[in-house]
């Protein structure tokens, strides 16, 4: 082995450590994010002591409750098979935090935060 092959195996690892822990964004801020017909309609930042009210009234009228950061549909007028009422409500712990009133085209969904981890080797 040549001297330039070390300075280049020592130059990529270096590199590959510096990305993986210098350049890695962990964030416990999360967001509810609802997407009408491909179009953000409303965004904002969801905390477990979050407590609202939205009406969405785009097609029909969508109701959606938040009580300590859960985030519920409670009532679709235009949904006629109610998927997404009956749909599990979201929080930031969920495995799967989104809703989709597939008839209404909306979206509601929960971003941000740390990343979820997998496996551990």
């Amino acid at each position: 082995m040549k001297r330039a092959d070390i300075v280049l195996i020592v130059v990529i690892l270096a590199a590959s450590i510096l990305g993986f822990f210098g350049l890695r964004q962990v964030s416990d801020t999360y967001f509810l994010e609802i997407i009408f017909d491909g179009e953000r309609i409303h965004y904002e930042q969801l905390n477990e002591s979050s407590t609202s009210n939205l009406v969405i009234e785009r097609i029909g009228r969508v109701e959606i409750e938040i009580v300590n950061g859960v985030v519920d549909v409670v009532s679709a007028s235009s949904n006629p098979n109610q998927i997404c009422v009956y749909a599990a409500p979201i929080s930031q712990d969920s495995w799967n935090p989104n809703i989709i009133c597939a008839p209404n085209r909306l979206t509601i969904r929960i971003i941000g935060g740390a990343p979820v981890v997998d496996v551990i080797i």
